[in-house]
């Protein structure tokens, strides 16, 4: 298996072919799909908001005794839906009134028992006094039976409060910037058809700022808008006596956790702003070359105090886009990373901020940035990034990485001396394990002997996994209540195959091991377990799939072939496709070793 399949060779100079009416209209047809989701969300945030302002003024209306006339159950145009109706009498000031307001909620739903139990309540003082309703004392013909608020029905309004007019802001706004932002990265490239490395906006001058992307303006006023979303929830469910009056109301707490995750990172990423400054990157050269050292300079308008060193990162990141039946799908793969650590008195600190000084070597077989073409599309990225342990400050830089008129034509020879990104990985291949939670060993040959991938491989997925699941069935337990019809199956039987998932991946521990002749596998899931062990004849070969996508990065699971057709999975949770292949070709060699 060749390393080849990692990354095709550019066919022209440009970094992406100029297709600037397609997407132009993409970017205008996202604008007006975005337009009924926006127009909806306000709709819908205006009748969530409506009750809040409705329940504070009946607050000062006069409780009068009344008459209950007549009481029906009104089907809603779904028959799943129902609406209780009601006529009642009353005496306000020596003058008779009649009303038929029931609640602050207009119109029929299935949200929770309101309207069964207030049919059931109000016929059994039909023709008969002793119930009372709010008069408005400034117009007494304005009149309601009940004057609280119905949590339940606040709750299911406030999820469509929280993401239709986010949906739709989201696409109006970022139609409106990616058809800007194409328009301008068109005339760029078209301006600098022999100069990729100055075709992009962050490449124009002589330093680099952060890739920190419109999308955190958009986290923060996301977190904002939520923020005014959920808060008049909590507050005027307590001030309504919600809570006393129904322990279940306490559920409404779920989405103050779902708050949390947007709001941490945003504070995250104001404090890293906050202790660092504008941030950008300074480089030596305008663009770097396959085989030479990028080195530069990282910049920081602050000082702030560190502790531990900071982890500097370039990697290169294989984006291909797949046409599939719902839609397009974009498979990211990084095909090769180096990490260096830059201690702390070698950081320069003055009245202008930190300097980070960086060097570190590029493969000669690098491929260079942008779109690339040999059989398929597409599409590499360089990123330069930054890190401090135990710290918000992180940070990531663009980089322009392109082989040079010679290095193309052939006159001037790659660096054969400098690695290249198959035998960089394998040089540090147990490294590259062990940054996947992977622990190995290997034999003066270095062919590996034992690996293993523990419980609890993946602990930031685990993490997520778990707070999204107990979101999730404090959901399915609301919906259970609220006896709302298919969603109190769904949510339910998904939140119990997910905890089956959470519980597999803190459990699940895999052993292989290579001794002599035999390779074993040892699946281990607390007290159970099951080997397989495989004899050089009994094995065909060994291969990797992507496993999954975990965040903007593929999961790679390395196999085993068996003669007798069939597959077995030897280690999983593998990040990038270099560090699969290279494992692979160090089983390869002891496949074929005599």
């Amino acid at each position: 298996m060749g390393f080849k399949t990692l990354f095709s060779k550019s066919q022209s100079r440009s970094p992406e072919k100029p297709e600037k009416a397609s997407k132009e209209m993409s970017g205008g047809c996202l604008s007006l799909f975005g337009l009924p989701f926006l127009a909806g969300g306000l709709l819908v945030t205006s009748a969530y908001f409506m009750p809040y302002f409705e329940w504070m003024e009946v607050q000062s209306w006069e409780k009068t005794p009344c008459v209950i006339y007549e009481v029906g159950m009104a089907s809603g145009s779904d028959s799943d839906t129902q609406q209780v109706t009601a006529r009642y009498g009353y005496d306000y000031k020596g003058r008779a009134y009649v009303g038929t307001r029931v609640s602050l909620y207009e119109g029929s739903d299935n949200i929770g028992s309101f309207h069964s139990r207030t049919f059931d309540e109000l016929s059994g003082f039909k023709e008969s006094g002793g119930f009372e309703c709010y008069v408005n004392p400034e117009a007494p013909g304005e009149s309601i039976l009940y004057n609280l608020l119905r949590w339940e029905m606040q709750c299911f309004m406030a999820v469509f409060a929280l993401t239709f007019p986010a949906v739709g802001a989201g696409l109006v706004v970022g139609g409106i910037i990616a058809r800007r932002a194409t328009k301008r990265e068109q005339a760029l490239i078209r301006a600098h058809a022999d100069e990729p490395w100055k075709a992009k906006p962050n490449w124009q001058d002589s330093t680099i700022p952060e890739s920190v992307g419109k999308w955190w303006l958009a986290l923060h006023v996301y977190t904002l808008w939520a923020a005014v979303v959920i808060i008049p929830l909590i507050g005027f469910t307590a001030a309504s006596g919600c809570y006393q009056q129904s322990p279940l109301a306490w559920l409404s707490l779920i989405f103050v956790v779902l708050w949390m995750v947007p709001a941490w990172f945003s504070i995250k990423r104001w404090r890293n702003h906050r202790l660092t400054g504008p941030t950008h990157f300074q480089p030596d050269s305008d663009h770097f070359r396959p085989g030479s050292h990028l080195e530069g300079t990282i910049v920081m308008k602050r000082a702030p105090y560190l502790r531990e060193p900071m982890e500097i990162a370039l990697s290169c990141t294989k984006s291909i886009t797949v046409q599939g039946g719902d839609g397009d799908e974009t498979r990211t793969d990084k095909i090769w990373e180096e990490r260096v650590t830059v201690p702390m008195h070698e950081l320069g600190r003055d009245i202008d901020g930190t300097r980070i000084p960086i060097r570190i070597a590029i493969p000669h077989d690098a491929p260079d940035s942008g779109k690339q073409s040999d059989g398929e599309e597409a599409k590499f990225d360089w990123a330069l990034s930054y890190k401090v342990a135990g710290t918000p400050i992180s940070g990531e830089f663009e980089i322009p990485v392109f082989r040079s008129q010679d290095q193309e034509s052939g006159t001037e020879p790659m660096d054969s001396e400098s690695p290249s990104i198959l035998d960089h990985t394998a040089e540090n291949l147990q490294l590259k394990l062990r940054d996947c939670r992977i622990r190995s060993e290997f034999d003066a040959d270095h062919i590996p002997t034992h690996i293993i991938c523990p419980r609890c491989r993946r602990p930031g997925m685990l993490v997520f996994m778990v707070l999204f699941n107990l979101v999730w069935s404090m959901v399915a337990v609301f919906l259970v209540i609220a006896d709302i019809p298919l969603f109190r199956v769904i949510w339910p039987v998904t939140a119990s195959l997910i905890w089956l998932q959470i519980l597999w991946m803190m459990l699940h521990k895999r052993e292989t091991r290579i001794s002599g002749d035999v390779l074993q596998v040892s699946n281990l899931i607390g007290p159970i377990t099951w080997v397989q062990n495989f004899k050089k004849g009994d094995i065909k070969g060994f291969d990797y799939r992507q496993a999954m996508n975990s965040g903007n990065s593929a999961i790679y699971n390395v196999r085993l072939l068996k003669q007798a057709r069939g597959k077995c999975t030897l280690v999983d949770n593998i990040h990038s496709s270099s560090t699969a292949e290279a494992l692979i070709s160090r089983l390869e060699v002891w496949h074929q070793r005599d």
